[in-house]
């Protein structure tokens, strides 16, 4: 199951797992229950931790040799974060 990414009109950007099956229904902003849009974000291509394609990529493009690498989606919207970038939107 696909974990997409979406941002409503009031702000909110928020992650949700949704089947193939229900790709094309609405999806409601947990914040104010209006429909938020989806968003195009990398993914992970299916792979997880280290061995995911992105990863080695991201790494390479947001890294520093001081740094440690990320693993994690969660991570890699951080590091963006802390470099003033935004992840998504």
């Amino acid at each position: 199951m696909p974990l997409n990414d979406y941002k409503c009109d009031c702000g909110h950007t928020f992650e949700k797992f949704v089947p193939l099956s229900k790709f094309d229904e609405k999806v409601l902003c947990p914040e104010c229950m209006f429909e938020a849009k989806r968003l195009i974000t990398l993914g992970h291509g299916g792979a997880h931790g280290e061995e995911a394609a992105w990863i080695n990529e991201s790494n390479v493009a947001i890294t520093s040799k001081h740094e440690k690498p990320v693993t994690t989606r969660k991570e890699w919207k951080q590091r963006l974060k802390d470099k003033g970038l935004s992840p998504v939107g």
